[in-house]
């Protein structure tokens, strides 16, 4: 992918190529201004179309971009690394979409996790190959230094998995990337052709944490996997749990709220 190849142009402190991955409108216009005030840089900002949530003030963007990661406090329900069982990390529109999807139901089982979103790709990096990455300690305080992270990603997998591999805790972190499926078809189908579904994080999640104990939720998430992917091909549009889903607390009822079925319209709708 475009991606991978702009990767390969990251290594021994060039600071040639910048990759940037905003979850929403905010981050968006972030993102764009550091972009047009850089000189002598590719970058590369990958974003989607159409309309979706906005997570963050322009604000709390900028102080995130500036970083390159960060946790997001008001997501998150442990109150520490120590408390967490597991740490939620995105990066992407859609990837944070679904990792907030599955954060919402994991919070309704009492589980206790950190939410993660990174928008500067290239800071994951090793901070030995770049000096403006994160450094391990940074890495550690953010992705916490054992516990099991499961990382949602818009592009490939071994894309965040070439970039962390000296990192700490670089062990426990299960990404889900694209994986080259799917083709005209519904929003939910092409998150779930590819596993990055809220319904897959949810139970992926479940497994890292304890497979055991959780086995038959984790059945019937996968089982409604299915039975949403068959709506989906019988009435050709998704099914309204996916569709109608809004974050908790979130104010439907004002001027300009919309439900999810807005926010996830893909190219075939």
């Amino acid at each position: 992918g475009v991606t991978s190849v702009l990767l390969n142009k990251t290594f021994n402190n060039d600071h040639v190529v910048n990759i940037y991955f905003p979850c929403d409108s905010n981050m968006l216009l972030a993102v764009a201004e550091k972009c047009y005030k850089s000189t002598n840089q590719i970058n590369a900002i990958i974003a989607g179309k159409q309309p979706a949530a906005t997570w963050m003030t322009l604000d709390e963007a900028r102080a995130e971009l500036e970083k390159g990661a960060a946790e997001w406090k008001w997501a998150s329900t442990a109150a520490s690394n120590d408390e967490a069982q597991i740490v939620l990390a995105c990066a992407g529109d859609v990837p944070t979409q679904e990792i907030m999807a599955a954060a919402d139901k994991l919070n309704e089982m009492g589980i206790k996790f950190k939410v993660v979103n990174v928008v500067d790709l290239i800071k994951l990096q090793s901070a030995k190959e770049n000096d403006e990455a994160l450094t391990d300690e940074e890495f550690a305080e953010i992705f916490t230094a054992d516990k099991p992270v499961l990382f949602a990603y818009h592009s490939y997998a071994h894309d965040v998995r070439g970039l962390i591999f000296d990192r700490p805790n670089h062990d426990n972190f299960n990404v889900h990337g694209y994986k080259e499926q799917g083709s005209t078809t519904t929003p939910f189908d092409m998150v779930r052709v590819n596993d990055i579904d809220r319904y897959e994080l949810v139970a992926e999640a479940l497994r890292m944490i304890d497979a055991e104990k959780y086995a038959e939720k984790i059945d019937e998430l996968e089982a409604f996997r299915t039975e949403a992917f068959k709506f989906a091909v019988d009435n050709g549009y998704d099914h309204p749990d996916y569709t109608d889903w809004v974050y908790s607390d979130v104010k439907t009822d004002v001027q300009g709220a919309v439900t999810a079925t807005a926010a996830t319209a893909g190219d075939n709708e």
